[in-house]
């Protein structure tokens, strides 16, 4: 099973955002999960050493579009913007900031 574990754990923030969203919001703290897709960081290369092959060809061959990658600065504008005033009606929510990689 590749990825079993990664993919569990992204399920598993998905559900501790929802959960942390109903018990505080009612206390006014709000909790939302950036689902990011690429971005330009070293994980490229950290991965590169120990990945697994057989997950590499996997990732490979079923990504049928590469969308670009997604700006760091992009990203901290979206986390600024969910701590602001402007985000308020915003609690539990799971957005994807993937420049559309979801969609494919």
């Amino acid at each position: 099973m590749l990825g079993a574990a990664y993919t569990a754990s992204k399920h598993g923030l998905i559900g501790l955002t929802k959960n942390t969203a109903a018990f505080y919001g009612d206390k006014g703290i709000r909790c939302n999960l950036i689902m990011p897709g690429s971005m330009q960081t070293n994980i490229s290369e950290a991965l590169a050493a120990g990945m697994h092959q057989g997950g590499y060809q996997v990732l490979t061959t079923t990504m049928a579009m590469q969308p670009p990658m997604c700006p760091l600065t992009e990203m901290a504008d979206l986390a600024v913007f969910l701590c602001s005033d402007g985000a308020a009606v915003l609690n539990g929510a799971c957005m994807a900031a993937d420049k559309g990689w979801a969609s494919y």
